[in-house]
């Protein structure tokens, strides 16, 4: 018995970590158990976790409903080809049809979406620059509209045109709100960053009166079939009850007009106008579905005798096509092409995991509706995303960041931890570039709170400059240690001391552990945390290492100089300096000479601590730091980034 829907609870999961588990998933493609675990296992803080543990975590996690949120997932109806040559070798005025699977047992209501993209896929390839587009209203023709922008280039010039306007006031799928919302989207939505397109590239025309054949070069047109109740349109007095309408006009089931004006008040093209439009050659789509619509395609079919056909291509379902050929005599096909039933076998599994208008979030779900085995699903998911026996995969899938998170910061930080192979990366976007600093501070310092939460004893070693000054002071003792009850003991490491110069910016590591101390004096909690001096006979554990990365500006090749006594020549190479040691742009260590005075933490120790896995957390603001940590990174200097938006940008455009 499969778990009710009314059981899956969100869990306590951040939106950052549901975000990265669905985009190593279904964005990089780690869909099997071995190769997820085995990816996060390599990263923080996963990495100490059992696998016993893992496995579970990502269980409970891939079933919080807000996974749903995280996912845009566009499901391509396959087409039968079968169906389609018969329809068309059995109905000569239908020059093509696009027949996909019927969804009428399963979602109902999301039959017109795959209606409007399968046209969407068959047509948009075959616009050309400058051509004409006539739309009737309708959910189908307004699905296709919206597809637009997956399947033709942002570059081309379209006109597009309403065909019917009704007199009502309506809102939504009519002609007009469709042509209108088209304009809206080509203008403020394709441009993948900003608005980047020119404004007068695609017109609309919204006055079905002004509408000629010679500016149309194709139409979409939806077919409503009229129940008892929506034949409100027509004359109570008629004796001919109309069953179709299409662009406000009425046909019977002979394909003639009632006997008598219809109560439509409105404007629209005549019928004529789709006549000369299928004698040129050009060509007229009409959308329907189910047995309604086949009874309404049938009757539109019929009108041909009364002037011509109206029509010469049809997108349709399994179900209508088969019906429209019963009802003009037709023999039906056998619908015997070969992985046809695979193929609606996987399409229907895809609409019910990401489209259904209730999602199965489980294979077993998926199994009992489709009356399949849950191995069975499993593999039909995978074929519809990844493609099977050369077929094109039925899925595109792209991973959202939650909202109002700003999309970039998580996109940034998956291509830079994708991109350059580390355990973590946060970036943060500063309201004000004067905040550069402390936002970063406050990612590394939640981070540090991460780590934390978990442990029971803690050391961390800590660097020097305006990011590690930021950085501990977004720490905020002695408060911190009241939210880690279960925290027995952390120490603190300066990993650079014995300067002896003016200051006034108060950011070295000595001057952050008399900081730290100083916060803690006094406190209940002041026993638990431990301040020391690094030196190299000490050989201290390290859980953590925060250390600045320093642009070779003017200024910190004078302190280099004067300070820690760098000859000129030695930097003329130098690109970046860790723990005021430099290293040029491939990341090779500078040699220096240091005072006797002066404990610095290797580098190369540095890189050891890197290989073991011990995180070792580079802290940078701005773009002018991109080179140096491009630098420091080839070192591997370090396996965990903080750096704020402009430096992440600089850093991605660089690799």
């Amino acid at each position: 018995m499969a778990r009710s829907r009314q059981a899956y609870q969100p869990s306590s999961l951040s939106w950052r970590e549901l975000y990265r588990l669905v985009y190593l998933r279904h964005a990089v493609g780690l869909v099997t158990p071995k190769e997820l675990l085995g990816y996060l296992r390599k990263r923080l803080p996963f990495r100490d976790w059992s696998l016993w543990r893992l496995r579970r975590w990502v269980a409970h996690a891939l079933q919080d409903p807000r996974c749903d949120a995280l996912l845009s997932v566009t499901v391509l109806p396959p087409r039968c080809g079968d169906l389609e040559r018969h329809l068309c070798r059995a109905l000569p005025e239908i020059r093509e049809a696009i027949i996909i699977p019927s969804l009428a047992d399963l979602d109902p209501l999301a039959q017109d979406t795959y209606l409007g993209l399968a046209a969407a896929m068959t047509f948009c390839p075959r616009f050309q620059d400058g051509q004409g587009i006539g739309f009737s209203g309708g959910r189908s023709v307004a699905a296709m509209a919206i597809a637009f922008a997956s399947f033709l280039p942002s570059d081309i010039t379209l006109r597009f045109y309403a065909l019917h306007r009704p007199d009502a006031e309506l809102f939504g799928f009519t002609a007009e709100g469709i042509v209108s919302e088209l304009i809206a989207r080509h203008l403020w939505m394709w441009g993948q960053k900003a608005f980047r397109l020119h404004p007068t590239n695609w017109v609309g025309n919204l006055d079905p009166l002004t509408v000629k054949p010679e500016v149309l070069d194709w139409c979409f047109i939806a077919v409503q079939p009229l129940t008892e109740e929506g034949r409100k349109f027509s004359s109570p007095a008629l004796t001919r009850k109309p069953i179709a309408e299409v662009l406000g006009h009425l046909f019977c089931s002979d394909g003639l007009p009632p006997s008598s004006p219809s109560l439509y008040r409105g404007q629209t093209i005549s019928l004529g106008v789709l006549r000369k439009m299928v004698r040129d050659g050009k060509t007229v789509v009409l959308f329907a579905k189910d047995e309604q619509g086949a009874s309404s395609l049938a009757a539109l079919y019929r009108a041909r005798f009364a002037g011509g056909p109206l029509f010469n291509a049809v997108v349709t379902d399994e179900v209508c096509a088969c019906s429209l050929l019963r009802q003009l005599g037709e023999a039906e096909p056998e619908r015997g092409e070969k992985g046809w039933q695979r193929k609606r076998q996987r399409f229907f599994a895809a609409h019910l995991r990401f489209a259904a208008t209730e999602r199965c979030r489980t294979n077993q779900e998926i199994a009992q509706r489709l009356r399949l085995n849950p191995h069975t699903v499993g593999r039909l998911l995978y074929e519809a995303q990844w493609s099977a026996s050369g077929d094109e995969p039925l899925l595109r899938l792209q991973v959202i960041p939650p909202f109002p998170q700003p999309a970039e910061w998580l996109d940034w930080e998956m291509a830079l931890l994708r991109g350059l192979d580390l355990t973590e990366v946060r970036v943060v976007q500063p309201a004000k570039d004067e905040w550069a600093y402390r936002s970063v501070g406050e990612a590394a310092a939640q981070l540090l709170l991460e780590w934390l939460a978990m442990a029971r004893h803690f050391s961390v070693g800590l660097g020097a400059g305006r990011a590690v000054r930021s950085f501990v002071e977004a720490l905020r003792f002695p408060h911190l240690l009241k939210t880690l009850p279960n925290l027995q003991s952390l120490t603190f490491w300066a990993l650079h001391s014995g300067q002896h110069q003016p200051i006034n910016l108060s950011i070295g590591s000595e001057h952050l552990l008399h900081s730290i101390a100083m916060r803690c004096f006094g406190s209940s909690d002041a026993e638990r945390v431990r301040c020391r001096r690094w030196r190299p006979d000490l050989s201290p554990h390290f859980d953590a290492i925060f250390v600045g990365v320093g642009a070779l500006d003017e200024m910190e090749r004078a302190y280099l100089q004067t300070v820690m006594g760098v000859p000129a020549e030695r930097l003329r190479k130098a690109v970046g300096t860790i723990l005021n040691q430099p290293f040029d742009a491939e990341g090779r260590l500078l040699p220096i000479d240091l005072p006797q005075s002066v404990k610095i933490f290797p580098l190369r120790w540095l890189q050891q601590l890197v290989r073991k896995g011990v995180p070792v957390v580079a802290i940078a603001s701005g773009a002018n730091k991109a080179p140096a940590i491009l630098a420091a990174w080839r070192g591997k200097f370090f396996n965990c980034l903080v750096i704020d938006r402009s430096c992440a940008e600089h850093i991605m455009g660089a690799t």
